[in-house]
Order: C-alpha cells, then structure tokens, then sequence
C-alpha cells in the first residue's frame, strides 16, 4: 500500500479525499441540477458559484470576472453570456454593488426555467418518389423559404399566410383567402411546397387579367397544377 502511495504522488495522479475539503449542499438542491438542463459554459460559472458560496457555508459572495476567468479558463465575454444565461433561468441572483457583483443561488426551486430542447429539422419522404427532401426547405431552383418559429399555432398561420399574401400578385379579397388558409391549416412543408409553386405560377402569367383570386387558387388546390412550359413564336427566315 505505501509503494502504491509513492508511486500516485511520483506520477502526480490526482487522489482527493474529504479531508482536504467538501461542499455541503442540500439534496432536493442537488437532485434539481439533475432535472433541469444547463448548457456547458452556463453550469462551469454555476460550480464556480457553488464553490464560493457554500464551499465557504456562504448565503452569497461577491465574484469578479477575472475569478471566474481563472476557474474555469473561459474568455470575460463567454462568462458574461453564461451569467446571463442563468439568470434568465432564474437559477442565480446577482447584486451589482460598485465594481463588484455578489451571486448566491436561487433556491426557490419552483421559479427555475428550464431551457427548452432544440429540436431539428426532420428528414421526410415524399411520397411517390424515392428522393428525400428537408421539411425545412424544399429543393429546387427557387429561393429558399424561411418560416420563423413562433409561440402559438396561430401566429404560425398569421406568419404563413403573410408570406403567401406578399408573393400572390393579385390581392383581391385577402379576408376570403385567409379564411381559406386558416381552413386549410398547412403545416410547414405543405406551406413551402404552396409558396415554392406559386413563384413558378406567378412566372407563368403574362397576362394580370387571367390571374385567379387568392382564395379561388387556394381552393383549387392549384399549386398542384402542372405548368405548361411557355410557347415561343419561331421566327422563319426566308
């Protein structure tokens, strides 16, 4: 056993023990930390207040930029992002006093946010068809559409249907035609799979006479018309 000791301290291997110090924390406090994610920079500044708070059986302590710097070998700015991160949260308090911040947790549990889990875009197969397509832009020689996520299904359609509106060059009876899209409720890719034909549509019509109100399109169903390419007159040289 002693030459194994030598040998640790000969190769400098790492052997912590409770004797040279702990942090005392309550469990429900700790058993928190395990059901609510924080992302990697935001929960080193968090040990880092830990450690100074109750590491020192503190309520709170006043930490500067360049202790955090220094414990956990982020830049000022990363550190800057992490404290606003978890105080977004509600996870910490900070007490701006002079030059100097006091942190201390916040141990009233049931104000915690938790961040929500980003979510990707999922792959779809369409059908008829062996090629894959991302529900988030559909391929082909058109722009690319956006669809800004927002909170509730509503806005979705609001923002949805603005899109379309905007493009549509005839803008007769927008009420009647949003009616249309609330009735249809298209989910993100059946919306781009509208507005990507309808910028093939709106290149087609020559003539503004001819252009169909929105609504009639949209009940139509008229983005799934087959566009006949254009007739060019041919020119005979005699």
């Amino acid at each position: 056993m002693l030459g194994d000791f030598c040998y640790l301290k000969k190769e400098g291997m790492a052997n912590p023990q409770l004797e040279d110090g702990y942090i005392k924390i309550a469990t429900e406090l700790y058993e928190a930390f395990g059901r609510i994610r924080i992302n990697g920079e935001a929960r080193q500044v968090l040990d880092v207040i830990i450690r100074k708070t109750y590491g020192f059986h503190k309520k709170e302590d006043a930490i500067s930029l360049s202790q955090f710097c220094l414990k956990t070998g982020m830049h000022k700015s990363a550190v800057c992002k992490a404290i606003i991160k978890l105080k977004g949260m509600n996870i910490i308090t900070q007490k701006v006093t002079g030059y100097t911040s006091k942190y201390a947790l916040n141990k009233d549990l049931d104000k915690w946010i938790p961040v929500p889990k980003k979510r990707h875009p999922v792959t779809k197969r369409v059908t008829g068809s062996h090629q894959k397509v991302n529900n988030r832009y559909p391929k082909g020689d058109t722009q690319k559409i956006v669809l800004k996520d927002t909170n509730t299904k509503d806005n979705k359609q609001t923002a949805s249907f603005s899109l379309f509106w905007n493009l549509y060059p005839n803008k007769k009876g927008k009420k009647v035609a949003n009616q249309v899209w609330e009735k249809l409720k298209p989910n993100k890719l059946l919306t781009n799979t509208i507005l990507v034909s309808l910028e093939k549509h709106v290149k087609s019509w020559d003539d503004p006479q001819f252009i169909p109100h929105p609504a009639t399109w949209l009940r139509g169903e008229r983005w799934n018309d087959e566009l006949k390419p254009k007739k060019h007159n041919k020119i005979i040289v005699i």
